[in-house]
């Protein structure tokens, strides 16, 4: 087959879907016989960087801007005979600009929705000429290429949705326990929406008692302070902050039979949810799901068969989806499966490799 140069702003072990999604495409080429050169941060901060069957070069996060770029341009002269460049996040769409000057490969950017929404003025302007300069656009979701679909370059733009390893064992569940636990993983922050879901505890508490809330992920002191210090002490008794677990007490979560709800919240700087890979993960293993309408999300939850879309600040709207999913919590939990397992990684990398090849 083909070499590949994946230009990504994160990689494993650091956290982050970016980094997830560019492991998952960068190990399904690998698989199917394609040479694949991998850069990216050092994030040492995260444990040991692992080994990989393809080339992983990294630089450091804490080197001066133009230290990076140096070595960003030699790893591009290095590896200029590549047949495609992937590029992806922030940090590494604008290498297009070179890439184009040393080689003739195909150059894909991929988009993960906060892109086009975080960058103003004339950088702005830079994002759209380094658009123009790609072959493909590709979007993890609808909603993460929405604002380009008027662009110049539209018809280069296409939506090949995230995927997930459905290798797992997978059951559906009857009911949900009781009482009734709502799940988020997620890093702590206002755009996985952890304080949207508190807001709304004192309803959720009247309408289901003993309804508890686990927060699975990176904490965020500050976020945390604050929720604290608007939330009545008697709520927050059933909130809990878990931070981030290990793989298994991750796991042993996701098997619970319990609700799995994102409430994500699009932020004025540009932050947005692109997909929500968490939710289909939670699916897969037969947990419904309730999603923020207007996100990312809209393209990993099913309505009315995985789980159900509302609007994150409607608390009324969260207590009638809650009720509405344990009622049906068996039929919920099939169809939560049944559409986990539409988002094969390996149908990702298909799509993908099929671009390529056009």
């Amino acid at each position: 087959m083909g070499k590949l140069l994946f230009l990504t702003s994160e990689f494993p072990p650091g956290p982050g879907g970016i980094g997830r999604h560019s492991s998952d495409l960068a190990n399904y080429f690998q698989s199917n016989n394609w040479k694949v050169v991998v850069y990216s941060a050092d994030r040492p901060e995260y444990g040991d960087n692992g080994s990989y069957p393809f080339v992983v070069l990294r630089y450091s996060t804490n080197a001066m801007p133009i230290v990076k770029l140096c070595k960003a341009l030699s790893i591009l002269w290095n590896y200029r005979q590549v047949d495609t460049v992937f590029f992806s996040g922030m940090a590494m769409l604008f290498l297009i600009l070179p890439v184009a000057m040393v080689t003739r490969a195909k150059k894909v950017i991929i988009l993960h929705g906060h892109e086009p929404r975080m960058l103003h003025s004339w950088r702005k302007s830079l994002f759209m000429y380094c658009c123009n300069r790609a072959d493909y656009i590709v979007g993890v979701s609808n909603f993460a290429i929405s604002t380009l679909k008027e662009s110049s370059f539209n018809s280069r733009l296409k939506v090949i949705p995230n995927g997930i390893d459905i290798s797992h064992r997978y059951l559906t569940k009857n009911q949900c326990s009781l009482p009734i636990k709502l799940i988020t993983v997620g890093s702590v922050s206002l755009r996985k929406g952890q304080h949207n879901v508190i807001a709304a505890m004192s309803a959720l508490s009247k309408e289901f008692p003993g309804l508890e809330y686990h927060i699975i992920g990176q904490r965020n002191e500050n976020i945390i302070e604050q929720i604290k210090r608007t939330t009545d002490s008697s709520i927050m008794k059933s909130v809990f902050f878990h931070g981030v677990l290990s793989d298994s007490e991750k796991e042993n979560w996701l098997n619970s039979p319990s609700i799995f709800v994102m409430l994500s919240e699009n932020q004025p700087d540009g932050d947005v949810e692109g997909f929500g890979i968490a939710v289909l993960e939670a699916n897969l293993r037969g947990m419904p799901a309730i999603g923020s309408a207007g996100t990312g999300l809209e393209q990993s939850v099913h309505h009315g068969t995985s789980g159900l879309l509302i609007d994150p600040k409607d608390h009324h709207a969260l207590v009638s989806a809650i009720r509405e999913i344990v009622s049906r919590y068996g039929e919920f939990s099939e169809g939560a499966v049944v559409w986990a397992l539409q988002h094969d990684v390996k149908k990702m990398g298909e799509s993908y490799e099929m671009l390529l090849k056009a």
